[in-house]
């Protein structure tokens, strides 16, 4: 279960710690089955921010911290090619949690939507890139606790993995080659095909390198 009251400082070393181990994995590993109150958690994102298909990938950010979560979702509408990001307005964690004389046990969860159409190219090459990830998914020999870290789930299909916190090498280009996807969203209509060529070169190089 998630720890809700771990300082920053913590934080900050252990992820420095690992960080600047040399074995680290450079893959997902299966995504956690989650119960309690982290279940409930996971649920209230699922619920809340996943309002979309996502045949062309997705992926899902849970800050561990008091930050917002939210997830970006790649699909298709007929002949349409899109991308949706949705956010919570606060913490759902916190909302979860409540104030401790609030009821009811949790708050209202608002979120925020935006949505931009994308050309299918630049689709498939998010398709590709998570398929083949997603492939190397496997369980982390000795693997890392930590309070209230980041953790970016991404998904394919019926295909799940997750890191926690996102790592150098592959783990993270993947986890900022989802950033950069959201971003598309707040990008000018007329500078976005420029954008989508240069997500398509790093997406391929990407794919390649996984």
């Amino acid at each position: 279960m998630r720890a809700r009251h771990v300082t920053a400082a913590l934080l900050f070393c252990a992820a420095g710690r690992l960080l600047a181990s040399g074995d680290q994995p450079d893959h997902l590993v299966p995504v956690r089955r989650e119960n309690g109150e982290s279940g409930q958690y996971r649920r209230l994102i699922y619920k809340h921010l996943l309002v979309t298909p996502a045949q062309f990938g997705r992926m899902i950010y849970e800050p561990g911290f008091y930050e917002p979560e939210w997830a970006v979702s790649l699909y298709a509408v007929g002949q349409s090619h899109r991308i949706t990001v949705t956010k919570s307005r606060r913490s759902i964690w916190i909302a979860l949690a409540g104030d401790k004389d609030e009821r009811p046990r949790y708050n209202p969860i608002r979120t925020s939507r935006k949505d931009v159409l994308i050309s299918a190219e630049l689709a498939l090459a998010v398709q590709r890139a998570w398929a083949t990830m997603l492939s190397r998914t496997r369980p982390e020999e000795d693997r890392f606790i930590f309070m209230d870290a980041p953790t970016v789930e991404f998904t394919l299909g019926s295909r799940r993995g997750e890191i926690t916190p996102p790592r150098k090498g592959l783990t993270i280009e993947m986890f900022e080659i989802g950033e950069a996807l959201a971003k598309l969203c707040d990008i000018p209509t007329a500078q976005r095909p420029a954008e989508e060529k240069k997500l398509i070169r790093r997406l391929a190089s990407f794919e390649q390198k996984a």
